[in-house]
């Protein structure tokens, strides 16, 4: 079989072709940080109350403030705030309307529930919650809508493998990119909560899929020294794609118009997409010589190398571990369990997985609840996402992937502790307050970097023939934990603000012991086989991993 990895070292293993297909590779992800994030914004939920007829009639009574209506219909805390919103006082309001005064009022009535609502729309003029009434007794289908698009990643988590495996990176990426614009348009003019989960789940199983083709695709055309520079940026791109959201929630306060924007922003994906070639590291490890041939060609002529000619018994490109039927096995997410160092690490890289991802999103997810202004502690979380992303690439080298994972993810759970503490002391306490939202930017940035790490290392870690299906066990992985963020953070809602950041610190700091074990693929060639893998694995082992070889199991 071609030994890629000896093909880039002749035509480049980063030059201007890699640049070129980098930049809608990379773009990829600003329509995947903007529909990973979008729940923030698309379904904030501002304060709320009973919406009471005559009061909030301004025709019957144009002079009641807001605060007069609450404390006339309902129970209040002693400062004027609604003690529970969901309630009012259940007096009759006949004579109310009938006398155009505040006659029928009697705060010493029983209480009963709202039969509809009156949101706060100071901030945003409609969300998914004030359109659909998603509080009290249904803001559990808030929870759901947001969970619709994390149970959409896991089911294209773990199709997509398959796909990329059979078809190869490119044409997988493009169908998929065409379903994500038609569901996120979907999504925009969703005429009931039911459309709108479906549409979500939707965006979600073509968003991750393409994610899945275009970083897998865009890792195997670099060299081994550039593969961790090109994960951070693919990563940061993320981070850019949710800070865009700053602006567009800004400008346009209807999630209707906002989700048509982010449609506007993804769209030039698509075309770019289409002018990308296939992964030649994935046609040569395929069998597909004289394409992989045709595509090492132009971009050897691009790098302005000279371009190779591969000998037809692959003498000086062929990796000796290979094993003849390689070429014609066809393989899936089975196989990562049927060799026991690939499955212990696997394990591993799953558990590690799951974590960062629950842990990633619940900080994501809980921004939005955080004091002080939503739009800018999105964007300091952003920024401070790609701070931790480029510090993460400047030690890397020096510290090695898992090291690195390990100090990061430990870090966030530390962070996390200290939050979970806090909120429950923190009350109306602005200091206090204003550390907590500076512990959780922290801990974002830790748990990006890690991200961008791990993200990097499942793609190094995975051998050519099985690396789809590796990057789709891990990112199923991934989306079990995170399908629990929302209903973790709901726990924190209940009056139990230490145990969301509780439960996640601890996980982090189990993480971050498994994230020690793990074989280092910091300079190591790319593998293509499964027998290269266990090589691999089983020298890291005993202590004989060295960088850019695998050396024979005895």
């Amino acid at each position: 079989m071609i030994d890629f990895d000896s093909v880039l070292d002749s035509i480049g293993d980063f030059g201007k072709y890699q640049i070129l297909i980098m930049i809608p590779i990379i773009y990829y992800q600003v329509p995947g940080g903007l529909n990973s994030i979008a729940p923030v914004f698309l379904s904030y939920k501002p304060d709320f109350r009973c919406l009471v007829y005559p009061f909030d009639n301004t025709t019957i009574f144009p002079n009641l403030t807001d605060a007069e209506i609450v404390n006339i219909t309902t129970p209040t805390d002693g400062q004027g705030n609604p003690a529970n919103s969901c309630v009012r006082y259940s007096y009759s309001t006949a004579t109310c309307t009938e006398k155009m005064d505040l006659s029928c009022v009697n705060i010493s009535s029983p209480t009963n529930p709202c039969n509809t609502y009156r949101f706060n729309d100071s901030l945003f003029s409609e969300t998914t919650v004030t359109e659909f009434e998603l509080v009290c007794n249904r803001k559990i289908l808030d929870g759901i809508s947001t969970s619709a698009y994390l149970v959409g990643v896991l089911v294209s988590s773990v199709s997509i493998g398959y796909f990329l495996d059979r078809f190869g990176r490119r044409k997988p990426t493009i169908l998929f990119s065409y379903g994500m614009l038609l569901s996120m348009l979907l999504t925009a003019y969703s005429p009931s909560l039911a459309v709108f989960i479906v549409g979500r789940f939707l965006v979600a199983f073509f968003t991750f899929g393409s994610h899945m083709g275009v970083f897998c695709h865009v890792i195997e055309i670099v060299g081994t020294r550039w593969r961790m520079l090109v994960g951070v940026l693919y990563h940061s791109a993320y981070c850019v794609g949710y800070m865009l959201w700053s602006p567009i929630a800004y400008l346009y306060r209807d999630w209707h118009r906002m989700q048509l924007a982010c449609l506007i922003v993804s769209a030039p994906f698509v075309l770019m997409m289409m002018i990308v070639p296939e992964s030649p590291r994935w046609l040569f490890a395929k069998g597909h010589l004289k394409k992989g041939e045709k595509i090492v060609s132009m971009m050897a002529r691009m790098n302005n190398r000279p371009v190779p000619k591969i000998p037809a018994d692959e003498e000086n490109y062929y990796s000796g571990s290979v094993e003849e039927d390689d070429k014609i096995v066809k393989y899936s997410t089975l196989d990562l369990f049927r060799y026991p160092g690939l499955r212990i690490s696997t394990l591993k890289i799953g558990f590690f997985s799951m974590v960062n991802n629950t842990v990633y999103y619940g900080i994501a997810y809980n921004m939005g609840n955080l004091s002080g202004n939503i739009f800018l502690n999105n964007i300091y979380g952003g920024l401070l996402e790609i701070a931790g992303n480029v510090i993460c690439l400047g030690i890397v080298q020096f510290t090695g992937r898992p090291k690195l994972m390990s100090g990061a993810i430990g870090g966030a759970g530390l962070l996390l502790l200290g939050t979970g503490a806090l909120s429950q002391l923190a009350g109306s306490n602005e200091v206090l307050s204003v550390i907590i939202v500076v512990f959780m930017v922290l801990a974002r940035g830790l748990i990006s970097g890690s991200t961008a790490v791990y993200c990097c290392y499942v793609v190094e870690f995975y051998p050519t023939f099985i690396r789809g299906n590796g990057i789709g066990f891990t990112s199923t992985m991934a989306r079990v934990g995170s399908i629990t963020s929302p209903f973790l953070i709901s726990i924190g809602k209940q009056n139990l603000l230490w145990v969301p950041d509780t439960v996640l610190g601890i996980s982090c700091l189990i993480a971050s012991v498994v994230a020690m074990t793990l074989p280092d693929t910091t300079n190591v060639p790319m593998m293509d086989t499964i027998q290269e893998a266990e090589s691999f694995i089983g020298n890291h082992r005993s202590g004989r991993q060295r960088q850019g070889q695998y050396t024979a199991i005895d």
